[in-house]
Parts: structure tokens; sequence; C-alpha cells
């Protein structure tokens, strides 16, 4: 039986390639959000009634986020959806940004962005911890770099993106 879910999200992971090999790309989530205040994620947000697919929210939410339009953007694809503890069932979208592309945060949603080598996760496995939420027992994964935590749903999905590969 599938789970019950309040809402649709979805998210992009966005993948930027460099000289030392594709990065992703994270955000630092601002003081001013509704949710997650200060808290490393990947650009993406609820469904909305002018998104006519989840990969439309994406791509809105991401323009919005950081300022990087749909068109610079090579959607890859996407992998299963995954719930994240507030009941929202996200699907994750991968995609390559087109080259020398101009960043622009929206202050009211992003504080800052990180960039962190995709070998970085391929050669780090995440720690693991049990939690209990919501009254249910659940693994959560944790990825440390440069001082910064990554961890729950983002780091979830970037631990099953790396296994894809």
């Amino acid at each position: 039986m599938e789970e019950e879910y309040l809402g649709e999200a979805a998210v992009l992971i966005p993948v930027m390639m460099h000289e030392g090999g594709p990065h992703l790309l994270l955000t630092l989530r601002s003081d001013k959000v509704a949710t997650h205040k200060g808290q490393i994620s990947f650009p993406g947000g609820l469904r909305e009634e002018v998104d006519a697919t989840l990969l439309q929210t994406a791509l809105r939410e991401t323009e919005e986020e950081i300022g990087v339009s749909g068109n610079d953007v090579e959607i890859l694809g996407s992998f299963h959806d995954f719930m994240a503890v507030t009941r929202y069932r996200v699907t994750p979208f991968v995609g390559v940004l087109k080259q020398d592309l101009k960043i622009s945060l929206n202050p009211r949603e992003v504080k800052s962005i990180l960039e962190v080598p995709l070998d970085f996760f391929q050669k780090h496995r995440p720690r693991e911890e049990l939690h209990r939420r919501l009254g249910r027992e659940m693994t959560v994964y944790f990825y440390e770099y440069q001082g910064i935590s990554i961890w729950g749903l983002t780091a979830a999905m970037i631990k099953e993106f790396v296994e894809l590969l």
C-alpha cells in the first residue's frame, strides 16, 4: 500500500562540469524560508497549479531560487520518488547546467550555493543514524564536506544517485 502524502514536490540535482570533473550544486537555504531553514538542499519545492508536470516544478523552482532558466539545463532524467518526513512526495530530476552560467541567488530563499565534486560523494560513504520521526524509525544519512553537514533527504538522494552511477 502506498503511503499517504500531503502533496507533490520536485527538485533538480544540478550537475556542473568543471575541469576537475562534475560537481553537484547545492543551496544553503536562507533563514527566511518557511521550512528547512539553514539546511543544505537542492533547488526545488512544491508543485503549484501552474506546473503541468513535476519537471516544470523543478525547473521553475530552480529559476526562482538560483536564477537558472530551464533553457540552461540539459535534463538527463529522473529517478524514484522520495517521501519527505513532512509527508510530501518528492521527485528528483538530474540536469547538467550549461557552462559559464551566471548564478543569481534569490536572497529570500537561498543564502549561498555550494559546489561539491561528485567524486567526493563517490569516495565517501554517508554516516547513517537511526532516527524516530513521526512515529516511525528511519535511517538518516549524513555527509560532512568542509565542515558543512549535508543530511536528510538531500543526502539520501545523493547516496542513491551515486549508487545509480
